[in-house]
């Protein structure tokens, strides 16, 4: 018995038809893994080549690059590897087998990559009059446009800041010589492209004495009011703040002394509550550490309203006879008096009146000579 089998030889071939294209354009990401694909068909199955710039790419010049095929889904693909600025171009991609090829259509590629740091700055602590250099390192595409800056504003050459950046390594470099306490304080070096924005914030501490920022003012308050006091310092390493009073060291006291600090400000604070005529004086308060000291001073006026100790009492007299209106008062500053008679203010004359001011203790006197029904029969 014989076995018969049959072969049947396609010799129908088909020329290439690409059923899905590239697109027009395409974005990348920097350092990511970027690919390309298109589908198509064909008999015999097609090979596909890909072209940038109409040069063929091959995995042998660049180990970045892959190809590969997918027989089931007829999709052909170009992978690349840690994509970069030298990837940007136009692609295309030919498919061919025995009938013939056909070519896709261009698609321009671009790489992009919003800033990112790959070194950030560091915050750094100088003396008064070293060189201040302060650098990282930026990676972004296209080229990121950096800006270091103060309190929001960028920083300016007059004020002696000095800037570099360099394209081919992306290091930013602020430099500051015969540094200052001005140029202490928080700095920002932002960098920014079409694709977004990134930012560090570093502190740049200058070692320095206390130095004066805020001085204390000369104070006054009313009796049972609080009083405030407040100063401000800057120094480095920060300073040890003492309050003093006449000369003697204040502390925080319940009900009496509240002393606080706000590190936002810089400002110190010494409220003395309910305020009596004793805390009148001088208040300092004094600024040390390692590299120095400093001190500012106020007085504290504490007003006390005037008040009757002793005041006129009703008095019969005779006729033609002297008579004495005695008063004491007290107050802070020293009360002025005013004498009175019927609501209207009397004056010294040698005739009637004598007025003998008011002394330390606080005793007043009005003499009338000669006294008349006239003048008793009014009130005063």
């Amino acid at each position: 018995m014989f076995a018969i089998q049959t072969f049947v030889f396609d010799n129908h071939t088909i020329k290439p038809t690409i059923t899905r294209d590239l697109n027009a354009t395409y974005i990348g990401v920097k350092d990511e893994v970027f690919i390309l694909s298109i589908s198509g068909t064909g008999n015999p199955t097609p090979t596909c080549q890909w072209f940038k710039n109409n040069t063929e790419l091959t995995s042998t010049t660049d180990e970045r690059i892959q190809f590969k095929e997918d027989k089931t889904t007829n999709e052909y693909f170009l992978i690349i590897k840690n994509s970069n600025q030298n990837d940007i171009g136009e692609y295309q991609s030919q498919l061919t087998n025995a009938a013939g090829f056909v070519k896709s259509k261009k698609s321009k590629i671009t790489i992009q990559k919003q800033p990112t740091f790959i070194r950030k700055p560091e915050t750094i602590t100088l003396n008064q009059t070293e060189t201040c250099k302060i650098d990282c390192q930026i990676d972004a595409l296209p080229q990121a446009k950096v800006t270091w800056l103060l309190a929001g504003k960028p920083v300016s050459p007059k004020d002696g800041y000095e800037t570099t950046f360099d394209t081919k390594t992306g290091i930013a470099t602020l430099t500051i010589k015969n540094i200052t306490t001005k140029h202490a304080g928080l700095i920002t070096v932002k960098a920014e492209n079409a694709i977004g924005t990134a930012e560090e914030t570093v502190n740049i501490n200058i070692r320095s004495p206390p130095i004066l920022l805020k001085p204390l003012t000369d104070t006054e308050v009313i009796t049972n009011n609080d009083t405030t006091f407040i100063c401000a310092f800057q120094s480095s390493p920060q300073a040890n703040i003492q309050w003093f009073y006449n000369g003697k060291p204040l502390s925080s006291l319940p009900n009496k002394y509240d002393i606080s600090y706000d590190s936002t400000t810089n400002q110190y604070k010494l409220v003395i509550k309910n305020t009596v005529l004793d805390d009148h004086g001088i208040y300092s308060a004094q600024a040390t550490n390692e590299l120095g000291q400093t001190q500012t001073e106020a007085k504290l006026n504490v007003i006390h309203a005037p008040n009757f100790l002793n005041g006129l009492q009703d008095t019969s007299v005779i006729a033609k006879e002297t008579i004495e209106l005695n008063i004491k008062v007290i107050g802070t500053p020293q009360p002025t008096i005013t004498w009175l008679k019927a609501g209207k203010e009397i004056k010294s004359d040698e005739k009637k009146y004598s007025i003998v001011p008011i002394d330390k203790d606080g005793n007043a006197k009005l003499i009338i000579k000669d006294v008349s029904e006239e003048l008793v029969a009014n009130e005063y």
